[in-house]
């Protein structure tokens, strides 16, 4: 709800004098049911709620990326180290699998990134 709240706050303040991506933090769950206040839900009573920032945005013309998930120790022997992901091959610190993991987040993130390329100037 934080997160919907601060996007909402900066919708409102900036409106269309920038171009907004969201990115959906997939370390914190997966889409939808994990967002509810991002894209909306029903709920027990059958009211509608949340989900009208996420609305505002794609309607000014934004778009929402999802930043993929890394295995948190994956991430904790990188972080401890300093080591970029783009590095993380060639560091000698990671297992055969946690390699597969950065290989794999990369990738994944390339992927996202590509409704937003134009937004970041790539």
């Amino acid at each position: 709800m934080d997160a919907a709240q601060s996007v909402a706050r900066w919708l409102s303040l900036i409106g269309d004098k920038a171009d907004h991506v969201a990115v959906i933090n997939l370390k914190q769950g997966k889409p939808p049911a994990d967002f509810p206040f991002w894209y909306g839900f029903i709920d027990a009573k059958g009211v509608l709620k949340g989900g009208k920032t996420r609305e505002k945005l794609l309607a000014a013309g934004g778009v929402e990326i999802e930043f993929p998930a890394l295995p948190a120790g994956t991430f904790a022997k990188l972080d401890a180290e300093n080591i970029p992901f783009t590095r993380a091959d060639k560091a000698g610190l990671l297992t055969i699998t946690e390699r597969a993991h950065v290989a794999k987040f990369l990738r994944d993130f390339a992927a996202a990134l590509a409704p937003a390329l134009p937004f970041l100037g790539l």
